[in-house]
């Protein structure tokens, strides 16, 4: 039998999204047992004490580690637990907001609504990112199945954590700041900001790029969730989050190091390396800096200027675990129109991290960096004088192979068929 390299790639995509789909089938057992086990274990049950706290005793004390540790223990008993681990809640002031009314509910139907939402906005994100992309056939099958069985993403639904709440409005603002509509884009990454240290060169990509509508819209947003949470924390409230953060922020606080919550990123592996903690901080701003001036020097790209900033946030992150690798999605789908053949790029980019994410954790960290460095060699080496929607558009079709087009088609470069 003879295999054409056209035929070789088709087999490796259709192997890529069998792979995926029993990766989600997996996941789906898993998190079936750990329903049946009786929640125990995922991180929601920090939110939940969280939420319980906020509406028992007010803002002003959801902070305080002690209340915390007593609210989680209530938590706790229902499994028979002597003893637990702690889990520090240190969101910002107006998520628990969000959540807030999850605490009204027992246990078991908060963790079910909170997954139904999860659910929700994992299809918003996948759609948005899609639609930006413009993949159709087979190419739109291949990226369903892969954003399917994508590990961080079942991490975060399992654990009933807070990444889809960013990744969906992410999405969006990705979609939005590549058609151009500035204002919404800006408005939309503010409503990302659960995690700031995650999307930290976001605003400053505006900022570069000159972009006083999403600066004006990323700002808006800023000062009303500042007020939302001044409002129901009180200065006190305020006062006792940022107490929590600043310290997390230089190498943890209390009994909980942040030494595991940063092996996915740069500082894990400097803090290993230098064992000076500000020094690896300080390293890692000074890579920030150089981001930024690869971004402001070249000519304005809005798919590989997003997704470079994205990418490198998570890279550069000083706080970050598993789960919220889950936003590599965006710059992951953004390389399926950087270049022919963008598929593959798709594909590889996904499939590498989950691979390595099942390895260990230093060769996983290997992949992030990997894809931030891919993009930021991407954004260099583009000519001066390309145009955005001179790239290709990774579109892929059923019907056709790859085709080569004229120096005249509508633009100028080759567009991949299946």
């Amino acid at each position: 039998m003879k295999f054409t390299a056209t035929g070789l790639r088709r087999l490796g995509l259709a192997a890529g999204a069998l792979a995926s789909l029993e990766a989600a089938g997996y996941y789906l057992f898993t998190w079936w047992r750990v329903l049946q086990d009786g929640l125990r274990g995922p991180d929601f049950f920090s939110f939940y004490a969280a939420a319980r706290l906020f509406l028992s005793r007010g803002g002003a004390h959801v902070y305080e580690l002690a209340a915390q540790q007593e609210f989680q223990g209530q938590i706790a008993a229902r499994w028979g637990a002597a003893s637990y681990v702690v889990l520090p809640y240190i969101h910002p002031p107006y998520y628990t907001v969000l959540i807030a009314p999850l605490g009204r509910l027992d246990f078991p139907s908060a963790y079910l609504v909170w997954a139904a939402v999860n659910l929700a906005l994992a299809g918003v994100a996948l759609a948005a990112l899609l639609d930006a992309e413009g993949l159709k056939g087979r190419g739109r099958l291949l990226a369903i199945a892969l954003g399917a069985g994508f590990l961080p993403l079942f991490v975060t639904l399992v654990q009933g954590q807070s990444d889809l709440v960013i990744l969906a409005p992410l999405a969006l603002s990705y979609r939005a700041w590549t058609r151009g509509h500035e204002g919404r884009a800006g408005v939309l990454a503010g409503l990302a900001m659960v995690k700031p240290q995650l999307l930290f060169l976001l605003p400053i990509l505006f900022l570069v790029r000159g972009s006083w509508r999403a600066l004006a819209g990323f700002g808006a947003v800023a000062a009303a969730l500042g007020a939302v949470s001044l409002a129901a924390f009180g200065p006190a409230g305020i006062g006792e989050y940022l107490g929590v953060v600043a310290p997390w922020l230089l190498g943890g606080a209390g009994n909980w190091p942040i030494s595991g919550q940063t092996v996915y990123s740069l500082r894990g592996l400097l803090d290993g390396l230098i064992g000076v903690r500000p020094a690896a901080l300080a390293i890692l701003a000074v890579l920030a800096v150089g981001v930024a001036l690869a971004i402001v020097f070249r000519r304005p790209h809005g798919r590989l200027d997003f997704a470079l900033a994205v990418a490198a946030s998570v890279a550069l992150s000083p706080y970050q675990n598993l789960h919220d690798l889950l936003l590599l999605l965006v710059p992951g789908f953004a390389l399926a129109r950087a270049r022919p053949p963008s598929p593959y790029l798709l594909a590889g980019c996904l499939l590498a991290v989950d691979l390595t994410l099942f390895v260990g954790s230093g060769l996983a960290l290997a992949a992030v960096l990997a894809l931030a460095a891919y993009l930021l060699v991407e954004r260099l080496g583009l000519p001066s004088d390309v145009e955005e929607n001179a790239l290709a558009p990774g579109q892929v079709d059923d019907d056709r192979d790859v085709q080569q087009q004229g120096a005249d088609s509508e633009r100028g470069q080759a567009v991949e068929h299946l």
